[in-house]
């Protein structure tokens, strides 16, 4: 996939990172606040891997998913086919 980079594309870009980053800015902050404030990550386990395992199942996994998808509908936006897929442990977005 190809297409030229022009005023029009910055300004776009531009006005769809200040979107995403002012949506879910605060409701973001309140989540992980409430996580570490409430402590609902230190406390579940008494084995500190487990708790990085919940962590990581709860946290990270959906997260990396959302950035994922973020990335196709940016592929999208400019025309082209998306393919996503799962490799060993990391998800990807590849254009087709």
């Amino acid at each position: 996939m190809s297409f030229k980079i022009t005023w029009k594309t910055h300004v776009m870009c531009t006005m769809v990172a200040i979107i995403m980053a002012k949506i879910p800015g605060s409701a973001a902050d309140n989540i992980i606040e409430d996580f570490y404030i409430k402590q609902f990550i230190y406390c579940n386990t008494e084995y500190l891997v487990v708790n990085i395992c919940i962590y990581v199942l709860l946290i990270l996994t959906p997260i990396g998913i959302i950035h994922e998808g973020i990335h196709g509908l940016a592929y999208k936006a400019f025309g082209g086919r998306v393919k996503y897929a799962f490799k060993d442990i990391y998800a990807y977005t590849q254009e087709v």
